[in-house]
């Protein structure tokens, strides 16, 4: 199964999913990810080549679909190939740059020229209003703050930052190297890369306002979701063929009652993901008040089933489910980072809960 609905996201999905089984088979993948240098941009040329960096935008800016089912089209096959490129951070970007009119950064973003990072990260709360702060100089801004764990950063020709600016969150533009910046690059459990920034007196260029940081993280969340759910189609291929050719006292281990609950309750929570992802992509297409309100229970719901699929999937393979030879390992390790994006599960619970359409979605 798959998000698409229209032969144009179907063609996406196909094309991408041939051109990821060809240049990012595991083995292939896992060497070049262990090395003292990894390289973490290996397939940017061939998705840039093939238009696929430009799913998330609209005809009209250079790009061929520009909703957030086309968006989750593409990240399902991200996850399930276990892409580490900055697919996702370039969409959401690209996005705040078109909302900002900046379409020759936008075309270099679709042409795999130019890469940004999404720089919104300062504790637990990602709608909390940002402690890094804007102030106008002249006709642009000075940032003062940190990020923490920003993905892709070290990557980054520039970020996209949230700051307060007059009482109020906004977005601005800063270019990597720019006086007042500090990065402090490190490696992420899933085999990505990310960085501490630190901005003093930084100049910056203003984006957009508190709607266009909301619609960022929106799009975000639930790209993250999409990529899970294609993570989940994944290892439960993996562990149900296990299941059938993997022997114990001389049968298989499907055989057994207690292993075939388990590996539907597996099945059960990635169908119940998959289909409350569909609805918040319906909802984020049709701009429903509710949009929110479903991407925080999507947020929820995914990272629940991650812990679940992702831990039964290591358990069931046995002590080969951890080895970094195994690509379910690896699977697990991406979802336990996703987890960790944008907030927690019981964070986007208690958003659910509480919110209605008057809630300020960054406060």
């Amino acid at each position: 199964m798959s998000f698409a609905e229209t032969e144009a996201q179907v063609m996406l999905a196909d094309m991408t999913g041939r051109l990821l089984a060809a240049e990012n088979e595991f083995e292939a993948r896992r060497q070049r990810l262990a090395g003292s240098t990894p390289q973490r941009l290996a397939l940017w040329p061939q998705l840039a080549e093939q238009g696929i960096l430009g799913a998330a935008f609209g005809e009209e800016v250079g790009g061929f679909g520009g909703t957030m089912r086309d968006l989750a089209v593409l990240m399902e096959v991200i996850g399930a190939r276990l892409v580490v490129e900055p697919v996702l951070a370039n969409a959401i970007c690209g996005r705040i740059l078109a909302a900002a009119g900046d379409l020759d950064q936008l075309a270099a973003l679709i042409a795999g020229e130019r890469i940004l990072a999404l720089a919104t990260t300062e504790g637990f709360d990602p709608f909390a209003l940002p402690a890094t702060h804007a102030v106008a100089e002249g006709e642009g801004f000075r940032l003062t703050g940190t990020k923490q764990a920003v993905r892709h950063a070290d990557l980054a020709h520039g970020y996209v930052v949230s700051a307060t600016l007059n009482g109020a969150a906004a977005c601005f533009l800063v270019e990597a190297g720019s006086e007042g910046v500090t990065s402090e690059p490190f490696r992420l459990i899933d085999a990505s890369s990310a960085a501490t920034l630190t901005f003093q007196n930084t100049p910056a260029r203003y984006l957009g306002g508190a709607a266009v940081l909301e619609d960022a993280l929106l799009w975000a969340q639930l790209g993250l979701a999409a990529e899970a759910v294609g993570i989940f189609g994944a290892l439960n291929a993996a562990t149900f063929a296990y299941l059938g050719t993997r022997k114990q006292f001389g049968v298989p281990l499907a055989s057994f009652q207690a292993l075939q609950h388990r590996a539907a309750d597996m099945f059960a929570a990635a169908e119940e993901a998959r289909a409350l992802a569909a609805r918040a992509i319906r909802a984020v297409d049709q701009h429903s008040p509710a949009r929110f309100a479903f991407v925080s229970a999507v947020k929820a719901l995914t990272d629940s089933a991650g812990h679940r699929i992702g831990h039964e999937a290591v358990q069931m393979h046995g002590g080969m489910g951890v080895s970094d030879e195994l690509n379910v390992s690896h699977y697990m390790r991406r979802l336990a980072a996703i987890r960790a994006e944008f907030g927690s599960a019981d964070l986007h619970r208690t958003r659910f809960a509480t919110i209605s359409e008057d809630t300020p979605h960054v406060a």
